[in-house]
């Protein structure tokens, strides 16, 4: 059936007018005419169908912005990436180079090291050689010019004295009369021993030895011992008139006792000591006025006149004290009460005093000093006893500061003798105007001296001297010059 009115489609809301056969279409959306419209929703009409529209085109809009968006994140990534590849690439590059620069450095540092070793060897070639030729011109201006050095004699059946354990520090005392006994020795020598057995600085001990001719020697053992601690570096003075005092004693010992002082006792044989009771003790009071700060390590005293001066003076007494490698001289009119340092001796740079300073006065304030020293060390700083040397000091005026140069050697350590070629030290020289009196070799000088062979093993040696030297003189004596003594 048809219908004269026309239709309105039921899809799209098209009206078609007219007539419309049976299953007409649609000429808009080709839908059928004739099939029933759906009811829209209840309250939804043409307002709410063009609201849904609009949300859909804002939704596609925000679709296809997040779309762009995500677009430009993702070329500015593969950007970036890209970017990251490059430097990455030019990194890989420089650590190329620095680690080829790394590897060259560190070739030349091995050439420079290679080359450091070298010239460290050169230098100690060089240094050596130099040292030879210094020992030998020296040796060359001793024979010269210097005969209390070029002329001492060491003994060919070295060393002459030896114990059990450590021994050094050899004083000798000489008596032609064998020391008021008739039976007696020439020679008596009390050294520093140690129940240590290896350092002769610990635990020191005063020995005794006694000798007819100062080469064959008889150990009488230790003597002394500080309050059975320490009691080392021995001088002893002997004076046959018991040093101007009738009730007084023959000897006096001189000792270190290991806390920076030096004692002193007294004795009727040398054997059996006991304190001098009002002893200046060589103590720190001392060293201050010295004006120095170093230890205080030993004491080695001289007398005009052999211990008994005719006149005493303030000086009759000299005190040669040794703060740590520089000499002080202190003087005494009676060898008990000492007065403030009158001198001191410094070294040169190179030269450290490290042991016993045997010293004599001739003519006035001439002093002939002969010492222990270094010039090199041992591990840890310790000054090395490398050999033995020749000082005269002209003492003119109080308290002068003399710095002398290296001095003459006597021995060394490189002499070639085996058994003091570590340590060669401790001088103690011995003068006689009469040579000894044919009591041992007729010589008006004696050395005895200590030393320390490679394997660590220590001895006392001998030597003679065989020249002219001024000998210990008494006050008012003159040399040939006509000097004579203040």
């Amino acid at each position: 059936m048809t219908s004269d009115a026309g239709q309105r489609c039921p899809k799209c809301g098209t009206r078609t007018e007219g007539a419309l056969p049976p299953g007409a279409l649609c000429p808009t959306c080709g839908s059928r005419l004739d099939t029933p419209a759906e009811d829209p929703p209840a309250g939804v009409g043409r307002g709410g169908i063009i609201l849904a529209a609009c949300i859909s085109i804002v939704a596609l809009g925000f679709a296809v912005g997040s779309a762009w968006v995500i677009a430009w994140k993702l070329e500015s990534y593969a950007q970036a990436q890209t970017a990251l590849q490059r430097n990455t690439a030019t990194l890989q590059t420089e650590i190329q180079s620095l680690t080829l620069e790394h590897r060259e450095l560190t070739k030349a540092a091995a050439r420079g090291a290679e080359e450091t070793i070298q010239l460290r060897e050169g230098f100690d070639k060089v240094r050596e050689q130099v040292l030879d030729a210094t020992r030998a011109v020296e040796s060359l201006g001793r024979t010269s010019s210097s005969p209390a050095v070029a002329r001492w004699v060491e003994y060919a059946d070295n060393p002459v004295f030896t114990r059990d354990g450590p021994i050094s520090y050899p004083w000798v005392v000489y008596d032609a009369q064998r020391f008021g006994q008739e039976t007696g020795p020439y020679y008596k020598m009390w050294y520093d021993t140690s129940d240590d057995g290896v350092n002769p600085n610990l635990n020191c001990r005063v020995g005794l030895a006694a000798s007819p001719d100062g080469i064959h020697w008889t150990d009488l053992g230790v003597v002394r011992r500080q309050n059975d601690s320490f009691a080392g570096h021995p001088c002893v003075l002997y004076s046959p008139t018991r040093f101007g005092n009738d009730k007084g004693h023959a000897y006096r010992l001189y000792y270190w006792d290991g806390q920076n002082r030096v004692l002193a006792d007294e004795s009727d044989d040398g054997v059996s000591w006991r304190p001098i009771a009002d002893f200046t003790v060589i103590t720190e009071a001392i060293r201050d006025r010295a004006r120095t700060g170093n230890d205080l390590y030993s004491m080695q005293v001289s007398c005009d006149d052999g211990g008994t001066p005719a006149d005493p003076r303030d000086d009759s007494y000299q005190g040669w004290v040794d703060f740590s490698g520089r000499l002080h001289l202190i003087t005494s009119a009676d060898g008990v009460h000492w007065r403030s340092p009158a001198l001191r001796l410094h070294p040169s740079n190179d030269v450290v005093v490290t042991s016993a300073c045997s010293a004599f006065r001739s003519f006035g304030r001439t002093f002939h000093l002969f010492f222990g020293y270094g010039d090199q060390t041992f591990a840890g700083g310790t000054p090395a006893g490398e050999g033995i040397a020749y000082l005269e000091v002209q003492a003119l005026e109080r308290d002068a500061l003399p710095v002398f140069p290296s001095p003459p050697r006597i021995f060394h350590v490189t002499d070639g003798v085996p058994w003091r070629s570590f340590i060669t030290m401790c001088p103690c020289v011995v003068y006689d105007a009469d040579s000894f009196s044919g009591h041992g070799d007729r010589v008006h000088y004696k050395m005895w001296l200590a030393g320390v062979s490679r394997d660590k093993k220590s001895a006392i040696g001998y030597a003679t001297l065989r020249a002219e030297l001024p000998g210990p003189s008494s006050p008012g004596a003159k040399d040939p010059a006509g000097r004579g003594n203040p």
